[in-house]
């Protein structure tokens, strides 16, 4: 996002934070050793990670990036492999109809976290939109 007008990190971060609020997200800030800046909630089994960079040039001016990645809950994670573990005794067993509804039951939790992390994106998508749309 390209600005005209000069804005501190935090002051740029802050505003973000309220953009994602108003769309219904839930947003953490990172602390002093994290990777990343904020943290973007919808749900409970994903979410969307972002850190922001600030290129300064000439004229007061400034290049803003960001980049996002999606996380997912490390226990849905558990639980779907756990899942798709145990649909593997009655695939071996040849009871394939068993195997098939455990190895479905595996990826639902798979879905939810997807479905998480895709609504997170989106609401920092809609945020930054609407930040950018403030710019002259």
């Amino acid at each position: 996002m390209w600005r005209e007008r000069w804005e501190s990190a935090e002051s740029s971060l802050h505003s973000l934070e309220l953009e994602v609020r108003r769309t219904g997200a839930f947003s953490i800030s990172g602390g002093d050793f994290d990777r990343w800046d904020l943290e973007i909630r919808v749900g409970t089994t994903g979410s969307v990670r972002v850190q922001m960079v600030i290129e300064e040039h000439s004229g007061q001016k400034q290049y803003v990036r960001y980049r996002s990645w999606p996380v997912a809950s490390k226990r849905r994670l558990a639980l779907a492999a756990l899942l798709g573990i145990m649909a593997l005794w009655p695939l071996f067993s040849g009871v394939w109809l068993v195997a098939a509804v455990i190895g479905g039951v595996a990826l639902l939790p798979l879905f939810v976290a997807f479905l998480d992390c895709a609504s997170a994106t989106f609401a920092l998508q809609r945020a930054l939109a609407k930040l950018e749309q403030r710019e002259p």
